[in-house]
């Protein structure tokens, strides 16, 4: 059977749903129905409320989430943007505690001129690793404001996350 991919996140996710879309790219190689939750300009706490007030008819099998970039860009510190992180994520196993979670770590962004990168995730469950020892991310991967990803980009993040779930996005139940 199809498999249920709930994705949550900010516009990162949004933007996902774009014709060359990390999730339109997934959707393209994997037999899933996906549900999309996300909020453009989105933080942490605005993404937690989002989740709060949504009524999702989906029963997911998987969930994909994303945030913590806007925390950063408003100035809101890593150690307080991983706490907020760290409430989604208590909120998202609580609401789907049968759904398996990744929760994607800060991709390295662009804030005042400096490159933000290694930022890590705050779901210490998270074993996956996608951004790191790529000192070439911001040149190959991100869109010119220095925080989206760009087709490239979007490609890489399919790539890995469907090399992540290969096994068990693609057998039957």
């Amino acid at each position: 059977r199809e498999k249920n991919i709930l994705f949550i996140g900010d516009s990162i996710t949004c933007e996902g749903q774009r014709p060359r879309g990390f999730i339109s790219k997934i959707e393209a190689v994997l037999p899933i129905k996906s549900k999309v939750l996300c909020s453009k300009g989105a933080s942490t706490e605005k993404i937690i409320d989002l989740l709060n007030s949504s009524e999702i008819v989906i029963h997911p099998d998987l969930i994909i989430a994303q945030s913590g970039i806007n925390d950063l860009l408003d100035g809101v510190s890593l150690e307080t943007s991983q706490i907020y992180q760290q409430k989604l994520v208590s909120k998202i196993k609580d609401q789907y505690p049968k759904a398996e979670l990744l929760f994607l770590p800060i991709h390295p962004i662009i804030k005042n001129g400096q490159i933000l990168q290694n930022i890590g995730t705050a779901d210490p469950s998270s074993s996956f690793s996608m951004w790191d020892e790529n000192i070439d991310f911001v040149a190959k991967y991100l869109a010119s404001d220095g925080i989206h990803l760009n087709a490239k980009g979007n490609s890489f993040l399919a790539e890995r996350i469907i090399d992540h779930f290969s096994k068990s996005l693609g057998k039957a139940s």
